[in-house]
């Protein structure tokens, strides 16, 4: 009789033991569930982030594309020797043409915080890995070219403050007949403009519009990613 008791004991603790196991189960399972909720909505928010910086880059890279547009055809009329006094009589654009230029940088703030999340992913996560070659590649070649722009400004004022007495009528903006002759009869100063044309209504506007149809792509995967 004993026994019997005994044995329904042992099997009532066991079966007290298999529940809490399952209770315990149950509740990491549901921890876990909602850790990865928390980490997907925290993802999703870094991501949203980043598609606001990418939109918000994609309203700024046609200013600066319509700014470079604007000026090439005065650079051109330039390079190809046609600039004349009539020029300046018709057009006050051309007086400080190459004195100054838009720089663009890619907003990062996102993309910090995602390279800082602890579930990010850039070895297997496809939208991931993508979101860092873009910033990665087009960083380091906004800031060459940023660089080569300034220093491209840097030299010309640096010639012209030790080479012309117009100078500081140029830096005030007041008309000068001695930078006019400069413009149009030294050969010194078409070079420039040929190096100011390239740099950027060349290779920065080109950059640009690369950098337009590349973070459209990465707008398009994110924009799928937290639809999800």
């Amino acid at each position: 009789m004993s026994e019997n008791k005994m044995g329904k004991y042992f099997k009532y603790a066991i079966g007290e033991i298999i529940l809490v196991v399952i209770g315990i189960l149950i509740a990491l399972q549901i921890n876990n569930w909602n850790e990865e909720r928390k980490e997907k909505e925290s993802l999703n928010a870094i991501y949203n982030l980043v598609i606001s910086d990418l939109e918000s880059d994609l309203k700024t890279i046609p200013e600066i594309l319509k700014y470079n547009d604007n000026k090439a055809p005065l650079l051109k009329h330039i390079i190809k020797g046609n600039l004349s006094l009539n020029d300046y009589y018709t057009n006050d654009k051309y007086y400080n043409l190459i004195g100054g230029s838009e720089d663009f940088s890619l907003k990062t703030k996102g993309y910090e915080q995602l390279r800082n999340f602890n579930g990010s992913d850039f070895s297997s996560n496809e939208v991931q890995i993508k979101i860092n070659d873009f910033y990665e590649k087009y960083n380091t070649r906004l800031e060459g070219l940023n660089e080569l722009a300034l220093d491209d400004l840097k030299s010309n004022y640096a010639y012209w403050k030790e080479n012309f007495i117009w100078y500081p009528d140029y830096l005030i903006g007041k008309e000068s007949s001695g930078f006019v002759n400069y413009s149009i009869e030294n050969m010194d100063y078409k070079n420039r403009v040929a190096n100011y044309f390239f740099l950027n209504c060349g290779l920065i506007s080109e950059a640009l519009e690369e950098i337009k149809i590349e973070a459209n792509k990465i707008l398009t995967l994110l924009r799928e990613k937290t639809s999800d």
